[in-house]
């Protein structure tokens, strides 16, 4: 017999745990094993990334502090393009 439960719920908690931990895995980038071996085959540089880069840290009583990277200009532009100021054509 092995350790692990069975059964029609067991299988579905395992199921939902696997797809939970390659989400983690995606996010957080903590599969660089196969990513570092795939940039030396090519010998392709790594992005530098700076080290707060989507982080929230908490400041205590309910408050946290999110650092996220700034639009990039060209999504600016696209989002002024398509959403005119309001009252710029009266």
């Amino acid at each position: 017999m092995s350790d692990q439960p069975s059964g029609p719920l067991a299988e579905v908690a395992r199921t939902i745990g696997g797809a939970a931990g390659k989400l983690v895995t995606a996010v957080t980038g903590t599969g660089a094993k196969t990513d570092s071996a795939a940039q030396a085959a090519t010998g392709a540089q790594a992005p530098a990334v700076k080290e707060n880069l989507w982080k929230a840290e908490y400041a205590g009583s309910g408050t946290f502090i999110i650092h996220k990277p700034k639009r990039e200009r060209r999504k600016r532009r696209q989002q002024a393009v398509k959403s005119p100021r309001r009252g710029m054509r009266k």
